[in-house]
């Protein structure tokens, strides 16, 4: 079985369940739904989808000249991605999760790879590494309860 497959797989089945508790719950977030949506975006982030952003991303950096790089291209991203993560985790630490949180952490994946893409040039290989650990352990999980 190809693992990127399976992980693609699993984020999409993570993302419909995390869709149905929405709807089941009133559009109503909880912690479980977090969870969800941010294996989601791992998943659908390390495959083809994150191969496009990270394409982009690299398109981005090298179009942008070495001072509009760092004035614009570094300390936005970053600070957009330490927002989300902020977010995120004080939102799972309090007991109301609001409405917005798990699709900021649909979004936190894909921060990581343009990030990575535009300055370090690993986030789309750490992620598809993430995405193919999702998908084997999908994998190994499913066959072993075939």
């Amino acid at each position: 079985m190809n693992a990127g497959f399976s992980g693609g797989a699993v984020a999409v089945i993570a993302f419909g369940l995390a869709l149905l508790l929405l709807y089941k719950r009133n559009w109503r977030p909880s912690r479980i739904v977090v969870v969800l949506m941010l294996l989601a975006g791992f998943g659908l982030t390390g495959g083809i989808v994150g191969d496009g952003i990270l394409a982009a991303a690299r398109a981005l950096g090298t179009a942008a000249s070495t001072a509009t790089a760092k004035a614009f291209g570094v300390g936005v991203p970053i600070a957009l991605l330490v927002l989300a993560i902020a977010w995120v985790v004080i939102d799972m630490k309090d007991r109301v999760i609001t409405i917005p949180t798990p699709w900021i952490a649909l979004a936190i994946p894909t921060l990581m790879v343009a990030l990575g893409g535009m300055y370090v040039g690993i986030g789309g290989e750490a992620l598809s590494a993430i995405g193919n650990g999702i998908g084997g352990l999908s994998a190994a999980f499913f066959q072993a309860g075939a």
